[in-house]
């Protein structure tokens, strides 16, 4: 960033008790986005949630080794 030009979002300038007014100007109202966000949030979690239920039972399967930890991160590099 240039000297001199502050950014949108910059708040490290800024006053604290202006933080207050732009972090309510970020939070929406709009029924659609609030439901969009929650549906994201539920695909995070059940991701998280997926993959540790799969790698806490790879633990118990006789044939996974480190070849099967290393195909599970390529997945999901792959993936994500």
């Amino acid at each position: 960033m240039a000297a001199g030009v502050k950014g949108e979002n910059d708040l490290a300038e800024c006053n604290p008790c202006c933080w207050r007014s732009h972090i309510t100007t970020m939070i929406t109202t709009n029924a659609h986005e609030i439901s969009l966000e929650r549906e994201r949030l539920w695909v995070v979690l059940a991701t998280i949630v997926i993959n540790i239920v799969a790698v806490s039972l790879l633990t118990f399967a006789p044939w996974s080794d480190w070849r099967t930890g290393a195909a599970l991160y390529k997945v999901h590099r792959r993936f994500g």
